[in-house]
């Protein structure tokens, strides 16, 4: 009676207790035009804490310099949030493309994934300063390699054709800077853990009833 209570008891603690998968990598490749930093950050109250993964000029851009690659290691257990900050330098037309991919199961993107374009639907923009009072709204632009306004009809290696360039009223908001942010939250993994350990209880269980035999 008391190995079934404590039996009981095992399979109640591993099945609601979540286990994480390994170290995750998230990758990606931007375009923006024109200036830009790529950070991650495990708020989305402020931006005291990101970090900084890279950056890049995508002035004359061309498919083998403007477009710029990252890769970045996620600690299993903890919520992350990618923000791709642009500053529009320029006097015509602004915009932002990227494609972005996780290696594995551990973590998804806001659209229930692993992999993510850029677009209005799973990203959010702030204006000028990262704040919750100052979000503003996302014009989906172009696909990539479509070209808008007499610009961007490049295909981007390594940017999926169905990515968006995005920016705010139109494109047409210049010199000043643009937060778009999305969620990367970390999926935990119980069910292969509350088997494994199962197993075990299991085999202690018929070690016990051979015992009293």
């Amino acid at each position: 009676m008391k190995f079934k209570l404590f039996l009981v008891a095992l399979i109640s603690l591993v099945v609601f207790t979540p286990v994480y998968a390994s170290t995750v990598t998230l990758s990606g490749d931007v375009v923006v035009d024109r200036q830009f930093t790529v950070w991650i950050n495990d708020t989305d109250a402020n931006f005291l804490n990101a970090q900084l993964i890279t950056g890049g000029s995508s002035a004359n851009p061309d498919p083998d310099s403007a477009q710029t690659h990252f890769s970045t290691q996620l600690t299993p257990g903890h919520d992350y949030y990618l923000t791709v900050l642009g500053a529009a330098t320029i006097t015509n037309l602004a915009g932002f493309i990227g494609d972005f991919t996780l290696s594995g199961s551990g973590f998804k993107f806001a659209n229930g994934t692993q992999y993510l374009l850029s677009n209005a639907t799973d990203w959010t923009v702030r204006l000028e300063q990262f704040d919750f009072h100052n979000f503003g709204v996302i014009d989906e632009l172009a696909y990539d390699g479509q070209g808008y306004g007499g610009k961007w009809n490049i295909d981007y290696p390594n940017i999926d054709n169905n990515a968006k360039w995005i920016w705010t009223n139109g494109g047409n908001d210049l010199y000043c800077q643009r937060f778009f942010t999305t969620k990367i939250t970390a999926t935990p993994e119980p069910i292969s853990s509350a088997l494994f350990l199962l197993g075990g209880a299991a085999l202690v269980g018929l070690r016990k009833r051979r015992g009293v035999r």
